[in-house]
């Protein structure tokens, strides 16, 4: 049994290690007590509990704990073969809740080294005769950017990621203007200033897969769209209420008004869900691979209404509406708002439903050899990584393959 005082000195001591501060005998006090058996099971599930942002990993089975535990330790080799469990944990404190990932980078740098970097390399078919040499083309993967079209109710498309900052769009009844910040900014005028509310007709923001963007609104709330979304909103707000629709994954902080509610409605297949807001922000996501269509209340207050039925959710609470019946549980939103966070996010995740993410957000294609692996998968990940690390990590914790042909990634099992 390990002492508290011990369990305090070890943590201090790695923390210190992580951020260069530990002397040269502290340095060898640590790795006294790193070689000790006694204590490499502490360590261990110190180490493992970063992993999962410093959350208990009880409801992950032993078989599983050891995998991603022999995945960190092989994740950490330097190119020579040597383990060095101060590299890792080096990074550990750089970003906890991506402890995975940032080990891997290392292993990445060394394209012989790493079987599945190689996929994203390919040699230019166009040699130099007389050298022999090849060009070497990098075809790997980036993370999603800031890229959406707008549709406007005239008929007009724009692509947003190509307007130029501080330019003005003027529509009917519409000034649209894109910020330093990124923001794309509407308001209800026209060239001549004046705030007016005659004109009806939908505008719709679509992201593609790969593209995210965020919007604010006539009426001044704000909304972040995930890839592979649509929002669609009127050139003018009605008296009486302002109505959106969305397709995919938003976050919206709305702005207050007395005088006019605010709505969400969301369409999945036959299903739509209404979502009457009273000044909040919260997050829908209504993905076709999830059951149902996901509300997650941050802060304020929501109604949920879907066939009939209505539930009002409270900070923190999130709902699942699905054929007519909304349920409602405890919301994590380190799971449930890791994308706007820019982490994967997986906590006992179905394989089919990571594919899916990380298709949209790095625009591929997946594929499975036979059937999709019944497989369900823990981690989280920088969002701002390449695929082949995403991939390379997804590989080296779980039992899994892949194979990358340009857009296309199949997995095998």
């Amino acid at each position: 049994m390990i002492d508290q005082s011990t369990k305090d000195r070890v943590k201090l001591l790695l923390n210190k290690s992580l951020t260069g501060q530990l002397s040269a005998e502290e340095r060898s006090e640590l790795d006294a007590l790193m070689a000790n058996e006694k204590y490499a099971t502490f360590v261990q599930d110190y180490i493992l509990q970063a992993f999962h942002q410093e959350k208990p990993l009880l409801d992950m089975e032993d078989s599983r704990r050891e995998k991603v535990w022999q995945a960190i330790r092989s994740l950490e080799r330097t190119t020579q073969g040597e383990t060095s469990i101060r590299k890792m944990l080096y990074w550990r404190w750089v970003a906890v809740a991506s402890i995975v990932l940032l080990v891997v980078t290392p292993l990445l740098m060394n394209i012989s080294d790493n079987p599945l970097l190689t996929l994203f390399v390919e040699r230019d078919s166009i040699s130099n005769a007389a050298s022999g040499e090849q060009r070497i083309v990098n075809t790997d993967r980036m993370p999603a950017r800031e890229q959406a079209t707008l549709t406007t109710f005239e008929g007009k498309v724009f692509q947003l990621d190509q307007l130029l900052t501080e330019k003005t769009i003027y529509l009917e009844g519409l000034e649209v203007t894109k910020r330093n910040s990124g923001d794309l900014v509407f308001r209800f005028k026209d060239p001549s200033g004046i705030e007016h509310r005659t004109a009806q007709g939908m505008n719709t923001i679509t992201t593609p897969r790969g593209g995210i963007y965020h919007i604010v609104l006539p009426d001044g709330s704000k909304v972040s769209l995930n890839a592979s979304s649509r929002l669609s909103f009127p050139t003018s707000f009605g008296d009486k209420e302002r109505l959106v629709s969305l397709e995919g994954e938003g976050y919206f902080d709305i702005a207050t008004d007395s005088t006019r509610r605010f709505i969400v409605r969301t369409a999945k297949g036959k299903q739509t869900q209404d979502i009457l807001v009273f000044g909040t922000e919260f997050n829908v996501n209504a993905y076709p691979e999830n059951d149902g269509i996901l509300t997650t209340l941050v802060e304020g207050r929501v109604q949920v209404h879907q066939q009939g039925m209505e539930q009002e959710l409270l900070p923190m609470q999130q709902a699942r509406a699905m054929d007519g019946k909304i349920d409602v549980s405890t919301a994590d939103l380190e799971v449930n708002l890791a994308w706007k966070n820019n982490m994967f996010y997986f906590a006992d995740e179905p394989l089919v439903n990571v594919m899916a993410q990380i298709g949209r957000w790095y625009n591929i294609d997946i594929r499975y050899a036979v059937n999709a692996p019944q497989l369900r998968l823990w981690g989280q990940i920088s969002r701002e990584k390449k695929l082949s690390e995403i991939l390379e990590i997804l590989r080296q914790t779980n039992d899994i393959e892949f194979d990358v042909k340009g857009k296309e990634v199949t997995v095998t099992h």
